[in-house]
């Protein structure tokens, strides 16, 4: 991405990003699928006694990771093009957020780790939209990479196969 960017190459820029998305979507989608899917059956297989939620806290979890890997062309870029700073405010948010569980959990008492995992990936999801909106604004960037029929198409599909897998955990529970 910097060499890209500093030689002034913006449709290798875009194209890099969009086959960063076609690898790591549809690979990270089977394998955070299949966890979300299978997590019930595994932890039985493997522990002896399964804490209580544990099995949505990890489907919750998978979840998070699959937005994850969205994020990560679009982190690089930003650090690639001298933005590091507001890639860096984007982890300070989300370690803020995470904070406010502390005097949180001091005054409410008990919180569910399923609660907890939720409150986690819906401030990471908003941090990743601030990575989002800073591609858009510093580099216009983001529409670039994702108009697109092909990354389009994986985001879908991806993205779906885990809402499908989360319906299939949910059954097999």
């Amino acid at each position: 991405f910097a060499y890209f960017n500093r030689n002034g190459y913006r449709e290798k820029t875009i194209e890099l990003a969009r086959i960063s998305l076609l690898i790591l979507m549809p690979l990270g989608a089977i394998l955070l699928g299949t966890l979300i899917g299978t997590a019930g059956p595994l932890y039985d297989a493997w522990l002896k006694e399964k804490p209580v939620n544990l099995v949505a806290a990890t489907q919750v979890l998978a979840v998070w990771n699959a937005f994850t890997l969205m994020n990560i062309p679009f982190w690089y870029l930003l650090q690639a093009t001298n933005h590091e700073r507001e890639a860096s405010i984007s982890i300070w948010l989300h370690t803020a957020c995470i904070m406010i569980l502390i005097p949180l959990f001091l005054f409410a008492g008990k919180i569910e780790l399923v609660g907890v995992v939720i409150y986690w990936t819906i401030t990471a999801f908003l941090t990743q939209i601030f990575i989002y909106v800073n591609v858009e604004q510093k580099l216009s960037l983001f529409w670039d990479v994702l108009i697109c029929h092909r990354v389009a198409f994986v985001l879908i599909t991806s993205f779906s196969f885990i809402a499908f897998a989360f319906a299939i955990g949910k059954n097999l529970e």
